[in-house]
């Protein structure tokens, strides 16, 4: 498998560790980090599959108990129903400050 370049950075003591580790085995920093990183991967990347398999089994359960989501397409147009919220079938036009801070906050790109 070829090898890329990648950036990382590390703090101040742990790259003090690693280069006195790599000067003390004579082996390169370079490899200490791969098996480093091949350790941590081998040691969570199965519980990470295992929580991932689980919410896959969870979400077909549901798709299977309700497979065109009807129930969940009822429960939310009984909620709009019931729940008046003020601006039904309105257009609003006025901008409030908590309107403009709120429309910021969620398209606020990450």
């Amino acid at each position: 498998m070829t090898a890329r370049a990648t950036t990382i950075r590390l703090k101040e003591d742990l790259q003090s560790a690693l280069a006195t580790l790599s000067e003390h085995t004579q082996r390169p920093m370079n490899t200490l980090v791969n098996e480093a990183v091949q350790s941590y991967l081998d040691q969570n990347l199965p519980k990470a599959e295992n929580e991932l398999e689980a919410t896959l089994a969870k979400l077909r359960a549901y798709r299977k108990h309700d497979p065109n989501f009807e129930q969940s397409l009822r429960a939310f147009a009984d909620s709009e129903v019931k729940f008046k919220d003020g601006i039904d079938g309105r257009v609003v036009k006025k901008k409030t400050k908590v309107s403009i801070k709120s429309r910021r906050v969620v398209t606020r790109k990450k």
